[in-house]
């Protein structure tokens, strides 16, 4: 159970003026619509909207507003007044592998659009060679032979920086490829970004965000990896949401 400190904590943050963390995955696509309608700091009103709204009324109302490409914002919620009964589909996404890779442990999360499915973690050895071929199997024999999807996400690794990190990399990219599975690769940088406002300034917030967000992680074996790979996995999925309304635009 949560410390009751820790929640009192987390209600005093979110009413302080424009500040937002989400608890839920809607809360998170609620903080995704705001930041890309430029109004971060109005993320709880979105948060609001989403309680009486649903995903796909919203998602028109933003595919409709940012047509016009003129106080987006504003049309936004012109457009949205009418909706009744009117949404898209947003049951068009994939099922996606999030991976995330230590220099000691690889994890990964498996979402189906924004639920999350299945978490999986292998510590690594100290050997180099040994963690490679650990990971390699794991990916392959554990992931990819028991789960099917088509695409995976994994977080940057800076050039030039964490060699054992980079090695592991480079041996799960190797694993996907003959599988011709689809691969995203998204910068720790966008996830502090995209999980709060004003946005974290740690992995250690971010895990703590996305506890809120899938509780059911800190009751499973594999955190606080499997953490980042669940943040990794939501934010691609509900990018994908909002990248499918952009594409479809004449």
């Amino acid at each position: 159970m949560k410390n009751i400190l820790d929640q009192v904590a987390r209600s005093a943050f979110r009413t302080s003026y424009g500040h937002f963390r989400p608890t839920t995955t809607q809360e998170f696509f609620a903080l995704s619509l705001a930041a890309r309608l430029g109004e971060a700091s109005s993320a709880q009103h979105y948060a609001e909207l989403a309680e009486r709204h649903s995903e796909g009324q919203l998602l028109v109302a933003y595919r409709r507003a940012i047509s016009s490409h003129l106080d987006v914002a504003r049309r936004f919620h012109a457009e949205l007044k009418p909706l009744k009964g009117h949404g898209c589909n947003t049951e068009s996404r994939s099922r996606l592998c999030a991976i995330r890779i230590e220099r000691r442990a690889i994890a990964v999360a498996i979402l189906d659009g924004d639920r999350l499915q299945h978490v999986d973690v292998r510590q690594l050895s100290s050997s180099s060679e040994k963690a490679v071929a650990s990971a390699s199997s794991f990916i392959t024999r554990r992931v990819i032979d028991k789960v099917q999807f088509p695409s995976a996400a994994l977080e940057v690794i800076p050039n030039g920086h964490e060699m054992q990190r980079t090695l592991l990399h480079d041996a799960v990219i190797r694993a996907l490829r003959p599988k011709a599975i689809g691969i995203l690769e998204i910068p720790k940088s966008r996830l502090l970004q995209a999980f709060a406002y004003p946005p974290l300034s740690s992995r250690k917030e971010l895990r703590g965000v996305v506890s809120d967000i899938f509780p059911v992680l800190d009751q499973e074996p594999g955190g606080p990896w499997t953490h980042d790979a669940a943040a990794l996995g939501l934010y691609v999925q509900t990018e994908r949401l909002f990248n499918t309304i952009s594409q479809s635009l004449p």
